[in-house]
């Protein structure tokens, strides 16, 4: 167990860094999405609208599908950030 528990700490800190790093990135990705999601929106509704043709999609749809984009997204974190403990658990199960 001491040995697993060094491999734990030695991992954590060579890649926690760069964990941290790329994590702090998802912030600034789901503004461009949500951005995104929106302009295009904004553009199909003016598009129908200049050519007199009704919407195909509801107003606001796109937040809909950024929600459930980000709700992924933040389960996704979840997992990673929840590896190593399940990783231990494991290895405490083992033993």
């Amino acid at each position: 167990m001491a040995r697993l528990a060094t491999v734990d700490a030695v991992m954590e800190r060579v890649l926690g860094a760069r964990e941290q790093s790329l994590l702090e990135t998802v912030p600034s990705l789901l503004e461009v999405h949500f951005g995104r999601l929106r302009q295009a929106e904004e553009t199909r509704l003016a598009n129908a609208q200049a050519a007199g043709e009704p919407a195909t999609v509801k107003p606001g749809t796109w937040l809909n599908v950024f929600r459930k984009d980000m709700q992924s997204v933040l389960l996704a974190e979840l997992d990673i950030r929840f590896q190593p403990i399940e990783g231990l658990l494991a290895a405490l199960r083992a033993s």
